[in-house]
């Protein structure tokens, strides 16, 4: 089986959208002990 940029993408892409759900998460931290500040 060859190694095409699509099977390579599918290998990044959920670990992409963890990483971007945790700034997210990060973010959305930040804001609300901001607002509350």
């Amino acid at each position: 089986m060859r190694h095409s940029p699509l099977n390579a993408a599918l290998c990044v892409f959920p670990e992409f959208i963890f990483i971007n759900q945790k700034v997210k998460m990060r973010i959305a931290e930040n804001v609300s002990s901001g607002l509350l500040v």
